[in-house]
């Protein structure tokens, strides 16, 4: 569930900027363009609950809130090692945590 490049982050620097996965009630994410009208609000519905559960859960721990999503169930934090401990122990609603990074373009012919 937590990858060990943020175990590594954590242990050298004592905070981590990570991406979390959340896990959505209604199942996997779909891509809206499938989606109904009615479905997407539902689907959006379950982000907005999930997200509001995991920071209920981080609310007295080190965590900095870095970017959240309406249509994607991803949330972006910077963390602490206690909030880490709180991310591991809500696996009802996390799905993984990952390091957050910045990677070039793969494309050769991308534009600037």
């Amino acid at each position: 569930m937590v990858g060990s490049e943020v175990r590594a982050r954590m242990l050298s620097e004592g905070r981590a900027r990570v991406i979390v996965h959340m896990r959505l009630p209604g199942g996997q994410h779909v891509p809206e363009g499938r989606l109904s009208t009615a479905a997407l609000n539902v689907q959006r519905s379950d982000i907005a609950g999930v997200r509001a559960q995991i920071l209920a859960r981080l609310a007295k721990r080190n965590y900095q809130m870095l970017h959240q999503y309406s249509s994607v169930p991803l949330v972006t934090l910077e963390i602490g090692p206690d909030a880490l401990t709180e991310l591991e122990a809500s696996s009802l609603w996390v799905a993984r945590v990952v390091e957050d990074t910045i990677n070039a373009p793969t494309l050769p012919q991308s534009e600037p």
